[in-house]
C-alpha cells in the first residue's frame, strides 16, 4: 500500500469542528493562517484569533525543539477559486471515485448504492400480503456508512489510480473476493473497451458472487462486491442529464455536453492566452468573445436540459481570463440559452438522474450568481488569471502547491502571486502581552509579516465547500514532486465533501440574504 504524504478530512468546517478535530494535531504546531477569497478570510480570522494559543504555549512552541511548523491556507468554495475543477466530474471526470460520487452522492455525504436490479418480485402473485409489504422507496446501500472510513477500499486503493487502472484494480479485487470464497467466475472472453462494457461485467460478476459471499460467511467482503455496483452503476449513466431519456431515444441532433466542449475548449484556452497577454500591456482583449459566442450559438442548438446548460456556460466562463471584461451581449445571449434550458425543464417530467440546478433558482439568479462570483475572481490579489506556456488549464490551486514546493525548496525562486495571500494574525485577550514579547522571542503572528512561511513541516489547505477526488489526487502528486526528492512538506486536505450532486454546486446557487 501506497503511504500517501496527505492527511485527508471530508468534515463539515464549523468552529466545533475546528475547536475538536484540529485541537490535537496543532497543540504541538506553530501555526501561520493564510486566505484565499473573501469568505475563507472570514472563517481564517475566526481560526486565528479564536483557536490561536495562549502565551504559555507559545512561549514552550518556540522553546521546544521537537515542535512542528504548519502553514494553514483556507481556501474559499471552487465556484470562485477553480470553477472548473468544481463542476469537471460532473462533465468529464477523470477520476474512477469522481464518476461515482458526482452519480450517485446526491447529498455529498452518503454514497447510494441501489439494488433494485437484483430484486425478483415474482412471488408477488403467490402471496398474499407480501405486495403490501414491500418497500415503496428504492433498495438502497451507503457505501459511506462504515467505522473505518479512512482505511476504506474506496481511499486505500484508488486515490492515485488513473480511470483505467482503476478498473483493472476493479476487476482484479473482484477475482481476488471469488477465489477467497472458492467460487469459479466465467471466464473473461475479451478485455472490456468502454464504460458500458466495463458497467455489464461489474454487474454480472457482483450477481455471480453476492450469494456465494453470503453463504461464506465472510460478510466482511461485501464492501467490496458494493463498491464493484457502486462503479457499475455509475458507468452505466447516461452522458446528458436529460431529466427523462437516455441514449436510445435522445434527439438526433444533440451531442453529449463533452464533445460539445471539446470543439470549443483548446481554441478558447489559447484565446485567453493572448488576450491575457494583451491586458497586461493594457490593451482592449479582442480573442475570447467572438468564440464564446460562437460556442453559445452551437449549445443553442445541441443542448436541451438546464442542467447542461448550466455546466456548459460555466466552463466556458470560466476559461475567459478574470480580468477579461464580458459585454452585455454575451450575458444577455447566456440569459436566453438559459431560460430555453429552463422552459424544457417544466414541460418534463423528472426521472433518470434528477436536477442538478435547484428549481428555485431563477435565472436572472443564476446570472446574478455567476457575475457576483466572476467579479470576485477578478478581485483576487493572486491566482485568478494563471494560465501555463502550454495552451492547457491549470488549476489555481495545483499552481499554489507547486509554488509552495518550488519555495520550500529554492526561497530565491519565491512566486509573487504566494506574496499576494492573505495573511491572519494571532490575536487574542493576551496580545498586548505578546506583542511585548516578541521583542525578546520571535513569535508566529506577531509583529510584521512579509510574506508565506516557506520551510515548513505541512502545508494544510482547508477548502470551504467540496472537492473532487482527481483534485486531490493532483495536488498530493504536485506536493510529492518527483520521486527521486523527498517533498519538503507534508500536505493536509481538510473539506465539507467530496463532489457530489446539488452540494458538490452549492457554491454557484447561493439565494439572496
Amino acid at each position: 500500500m501506497r503511504i500517501l504524504p496527505c492527511y485527508l478530512l471530508t468534515i463539515p468546517i464549523s468552529k466545533s469542528y475546528l475547536f475538536t478535530e484540529i485541537c490535537t494535531f496543532f497543540s504541538k504546531v506553530l501555526e501561520e493562517v493564510y486566505s484565499l477569497g473573501n469568505d475563507a478570510g472570514i472563517v481564517a480570522e475566526q481560526f486565528a484569533s479564536h483557536f490561536t494559543p495562549a502565551l504559555e504555549r507559545k512561549k514552550w512552541l518556540c522553546s521546544n525543539g521537537k515542535r512542528s511548523t504548519a502553514c494553514v491556507i483556507f481556501v474559499n468554495d471552487l465556484a470562485l477559486i477553480d470553477p472548473i475543477a468544481c463542476i469537471e466530474p460532473y462533465i468529464k471526470p477523470n477520476h474512477l471515485l469522481d464518476s461515482v460520487f458526482s452519480e450517485l452522492c446526491a447529498d455529498g455525504h452518503s454514497l447510494r448504492v441501489n439494488w433494485d436490479s437484483f430484486l425478483n418480485w415474482e412471488n408477488v402473485q403467490t402471496c398474499p400480503g407480501l405486495k403490501e409489504s414491500l418497500p415503496s422507496e428504492e433498495f438502497t446501500t451507503d457505501l459511506l456508512n462504515t467505522p473505518e472510513l479512512g482505511t476504506h477500499v474506496l481511499f486505500t486503493s484508488y486515490l492515485f489510480s488513473k480511470e483505467q487502472e482503476a478498473l483493472t484494480n476493479v476487476q482484479r479485487d473482484i477475482q481476488d473476493l471469488a477465489d477467497a470464497v472458492r467460487y469459479s467466475l466465467p471466464e473473461l472472453n475479451k478485455i472490456p473497451r468502454n464504460r458500458s462494457q466495463w458497467a455489464d461485467l461489474l454487474l454480472r460478476q457482483v450477481r455471480e458472487l453476492l450469494v456465494p459471499v453470503c453463504e461464506s460467511g465472510k460478510l466482511n467482503l461485501l464492501c467490496r462486491l458494493e463498491f464493484a455496483m457502486a462503479v457499475s452503476l455509475a458507468l452505466s449513466a447516461c452522458h446528458s442529464r436529460s431529466p427523462n431519456e437516455c441514449h436510445n431515444d435522445s434527439d438526433a441532433n444533440s451531442v453529449s455536453l463533452e464533445k460539445l466542449l471539446m470543439r470549443y475548449e483548446r481554441s478558447l484556452i489559447v484565446a485567453a492566452q493572448v488576450d491575457a497577454k494583451l491586458i497586461s500591456q493594457l490593451e482592449e482583449p479582442t480573442k475570447c468573445e467572438p468564440i464564446v459566442m460562437q460556442a453559445i450559438n452551437q449549445a443553442r442548438l445541441k443542448l436541451k436540459y438546464l442542467d447542461d446548460i448550466f455546466l456548459f456556460l460555466v466552463y466556458i466562463l470560466s476559461l475567459v481570463p478574470a480580468q477579461s471584461p464580458v459585454s452585455n451581449f454575451v450575458w444577455d445571449s447566456m440569459t436566453q440559452l438559459l431560460q430555453t434550458g429552463k422552459r424544457t425543464r417544466e414541460s418534463a417530467t423528472r426521472h433518470g438522474r434528477g436536477f442538478l440546478v435547484p428549481s428555485c433558482m431563477s435565472v436572472d439568479r443564476l446570472i446574478r450568481n455567476l457575475k457576483a462570483l466572476r467579479e470576485e475572481r477578478r478581485m483576487l490579489p493572486c491566482y485568478n488569471c494563471l494560465w501555463s506556456s502550454q495552451p492547457r488549464y491549470r488549476s489555481p490551486l495545483i499552481q499554489l502547491v507547486s509554488d509552495l514546493r518550488t519555495a520550500s525548496l529554492q526561497p530565491s525562486d519565491t512566486s509573487p502571486s504566494l506574496k499576494g495571500l492573505k495573511y491572519h494574525s494571532s490575536t487574542s485577550r493576551s496580545a498586548k502581552w505578546l506583542t511585548g514579547l516578541s521583542r525578546y522571542i520571535p513569535l508566529g503572528g506577531s509583529g510584521q509579516h512579509t510574506g508565506v512561511s516557506h520551510d515548513v513541516d505541512y502545508v494544510i489547505l482547508v477548502i470551504m465547500g467540496s472537492v473532487s477526488f482527481s483534485l486531490v489526487r493532483d495536488l498530493l502528486e504536485t506536493a510529492q514532486g518527483h520521486a527521486s526528492r523527498e517533498s519538503p512538506f507534508r500536505l493536509k486536505i481538510v473539506a465539507n465533501q467530496f463532489t457530489g450532486g446539488i452540494p458538490g454546486l452549492s457554491g454557484f446557487f447561493k439565494m439572496d440574504n
